[in-house]
C-alpha cells in the first residue's frame, strides 16, 4: 500500500542520513554533552551559595532547584546558553582573535541578559511562590550570572579543548600540550570540583529555621 511504501522510503531516508553524517552527529552529540557539562560545572555551585546564602532559600527548595536545573542543563538548556553565546559572538563579531577583555565584557552581559529573562520562570516552574524569593533569586542571579560570566565563557571554551572537539586558544599552554586522556582526566578534575563545592555550600551555610507556631492554652 502507499503507506507502507512512505514509511519504508522514510525509514531508508533517515538511515542514509544517519549514515552520511554519521562522524557529524557524534561530534554534534559530544559538544552538546560537553557544553551542558561546562555550563552546568559553573552554575550549580554558584547558584546553590546564592539561594541558600542571599535569597534566603531553605536547603530543601534550593535543592530542588539544582536538580531541575541540571536537568533542564542536560535536556537543552545548557546547550542553549552555549550555542546562544556562540550567536551572539557572531552577531558581535568575537572571534578567537578578538583581545580577552572585549570577550569577557560579551560573556558578562550575555549571561547576566540571559537570567533576567529565564530565571523568573524556572523558579515559578519548581514551585517558589515567595515574591521576594523570586525577585531577589532572579536579580541575584543576574549579578551572578555576570560575575561569573567570563568564567563561563573560558569553561565552555575549555572543556570543548579538553574533550577534543574544538581548540581554544584561551586554554593554558601547559594544558595544550596534554595528552588527549590527560586532558580528559582534567575535565573531570573540574566536574568533581564542582560537586565538592556545591556540596561545601549545603554543609557551610546554615539551613533555613523553620517558622514553629506555638499553640497555647486557653486561659479562662
Amino acid at each position: 500500500s502507499f503507506s507502507v511504501i512512505t514509511t519504508t522510503n522514510f525509514i531508508k531516508y533517515v538511515f542514509n542520513y544517519i549514515s552520511m553524517n554519521l562522524e557529524k552527529l557524534v561530534n554534534n552529540g559530544k559538544q552538546y554533552l560537553s557544553d551542558c557539562t561546562a555550563v552546568a560545572a559553573v552554575y550549580t555551585p554558584a547558584y546553590a551559595l546564592l539561594e541558600v546564602g542571599l535569597a534566603g532559600m531553605s536547603h530543601e527548595l534550593s535543592l530542588d532547584a539544582r536538580l531541575w536545573g541540571l536537568a533542564s542543563v542536560y535536556l537543552g538548556m545548557g546547550s542553549v546558553i552555549s550555542l546562544g553565546r556562540d550567536y551572539s559572538q557572531k552577531l558581535c563579531g568575537i572571534t578567537e582573535d578578538t583581545p580577552g577583555k572585549i570577550r569577557k565584557i560579551h560573556d558578562t552581559v550575555y549571561l547576566a541578559a540571559t537570567a533576567l529573562v529565564t530565571n523568573p520562570f524556572f523558579y515559578l516552574a519548581i514551585g517558589a511562590r515567595d515574591l521576594k524569593e523570586i525577585i531577589v533569586g532572579t536579580v541575584a542571579g543576574a549579578v551572578l550570572s555576570a560575575a561569573v560570566g567570563s568564567s563561563m565563557g573560558y569553561t565552555i571554551d575549555w572543556f570543548r579543548d579538553l574533550l577534543g572537539i574544538k581548540e581554544a586558544q584561551r586554554l593554558p599552554s601547559f594544558m595544550k600540550r596534554c595528552s588527549s586522556r590527560v586532558k580528559k582526566t582534567i575535565a573531570a578534575g573540574l566536574v568533581a570540583a564542582s560537586v565538592g563545592l556545591t556540596g561545601a555550600v549545603y554543609h557551610l551555610v546554615p539551613d533555613k529555621e523553620p517558622v514553629i507556631i506555638q499553640h497555647y492554652p486557653e486561659q479562662h
